[in-house]
């Protein structure tokens, strides 16, 4: 798979800077569209037909999946992102088993997993 970086809720200056991140680390920046938050992330990609669902929490919190990333590719980006101070607090890597997730339930798995880090119920 190339590599590919997913964007949610993130425009202007922010999108710029992330796409030029990408751009310098060999990625395609995919700009994901609330019409379509209800495709499972291998659908958004064209890995996994597209189905006709409702996305059952619409939400407007910043995210970012990348998608075939080496470790080396992702730790540049994300320094390039922090040099740039590009902040986007839910971010994760593709992997199979989110790969059939909603764009939806992921966000909420990583909000979770972010309030469990600082410490929050």
């Amino acid at each position: 798979m190339e590599s590919k970086v997913l964007t949610f809720n993130i425009t202007g200056e922010e999108a710029a800077k992330l796409s030029a991140a990408a751009e310098s680390c060999g990625a395609e920046t995919l700009a994901v569209s609330q019409a379509d938050f209800e495709q499972t992330l291998g659908a958004l990609l064209g890995i996994l037909p597209r189905k006709n669902t409702v996305c059952l929490a619409p939400f407007s919190e910043k995210m970012l999946i990348m998608c075939g990333f080496s470790r080396a590719q992702m730790e540049q980006f994300l320094d390039i992102l922090r040099k740039e101070q590009v902040i986007i607090p839910y971010k994760a890597m593709l992997t199979p088993t989110n790969l059939t997730w909603q764009c939806d339930v992921l966000v909420k798995e990583l909000m979770r997993e972010h309030a469990q880090m600082q410490g929050e119920n």
